[in-house]
């Protein structure tokens, strides 16, 4: 009898201890690495960790196939990053912004970012290190010079003053530093634009060298033949369903013409509100923000 209760005790133990590391293994920090931009890690030299690439085929939404899960929760472990402010001035033209990159491995990709309305506000700067998080090397360009709307009113009457030649000079000005930063064209380079942004992103689409790829954040939808047919490089786009000017419907027009004028492009329409992409309100509204930039950094390195 004493020997039946000494083997049950020890299965019991061996049961015990291995739900014990089980455990553990999951509440490991190192497996769910998380970092606020600009920490650093306690964890020495880390690799990029990330899960097998999803393949990014221009015809169809392979993305989609991995069900909604896919869609709301980001894949990569994030990166501890490192940023600085910036103020350059580049063949006669002055740039201002937020260089952020992985604090201790290589770049993916570069990222040109163009804001909106906001200028160079705290969530903008932010955001470049959340594409420094996933591996990108990216800057953010403040389209008003250091200004800072302090209202709406005051943003769109620094959007009146903006100068067309002046500004997308400025754009490709930043977008050529960066790619000396990110090791003489040794990465891909592309630029996501958000509401007013993605217009000018849509316009350096436009220019001579083209960047290798737009991200296209709820703005740049366009019906124009002549814009459309200005466009020499594909396209992603990330929108949200609960917009009311940009509807699915406007969205999808916009596709169909994109794809009527030959231009490579693929679209998301995201369950959340506007303006999920620089400010997220809610949990799921973050991991869709999360998920749109890395996808976007796959679009870009694949192009």
């Amino acid at each position: 009898m004493n020997g039946r209760w000494w083997l049950l005790a020890s299965l019991l133990a061996l049961a015990s201890a291995t739900l014990h590391a089980q455990r553990e293994d999951q509440c490991n920090p190192l497996s769910r690495l998380q970092h606020e931009p600009g920490s650093k890690s306690d964890a020495g030299d880390l690799s990029p960790i990330l899960a097998p690439a999803k393949p990014f085929q221009l015809t169809e939404t392979d993305y989609l196939a991995h069900g909604r899960a896919a869609l709301e929760s980001p894949t990569a472990i994030l990166l501890p990053v490192k940023s600085r402010r910036v103020n350059l001035d580049l063949d006669d033209v002055r740039v201002v912004g937020v260089l952020a990159g992985p604090q201790a491995t290589t770049p993916t990709a570069a990222v040109l970012i163009i804001p909106g309305l906001t200028g160079l506000s705290k969530d903008v700067s932010r955001h470049a290190e959340v594409f420094a998080q996933h591996g990108g090397l990216a800057l953010s360009v403040d389209l008003f010079g250091g200004r800072q709307p302090a209202n709406r009113r005051e943003a769109i009457d620094l959007v009146r003053q903006l100068n067309r030649s002046q500004t997308l000079a400025m754009l490709r000005a930043a977008s050529q530093w960066l790619a000396e930063q990110s090791g003489h064209g040794k990465l891909n380079m592309g630029v996501a634009g958000y509401g007013l942004g993605a217009e000018w992103a849509l316009a350096m689409a436009g220019q001579s060298p083209a960047p290798r790829g737009v991200a296209l954040f709820a703005g740049g939808v366009t019906e124009d033949p002549q814009i459309l047919a200005g466009i020499h490089c594909p396209l992603i786009g990330f929108f949200a369903r609960q917009d009311g000017y940009l509807t699915p419907d406007r969205v999808k027009t916009f596709e169909n013409a994109l794809n009527k004028a030959g231009v490579k492009n693929q679209f998301f329409l995201y369950e959340t509100a506007p303006g999920f992409a620089i400010q997220p309100k809610d949990v799921v509204a973050k991991r869709y923000a999360e998920t749109a930039v890395e996808r976007t950094l796959d679009f870009i390195r694949r192009q």
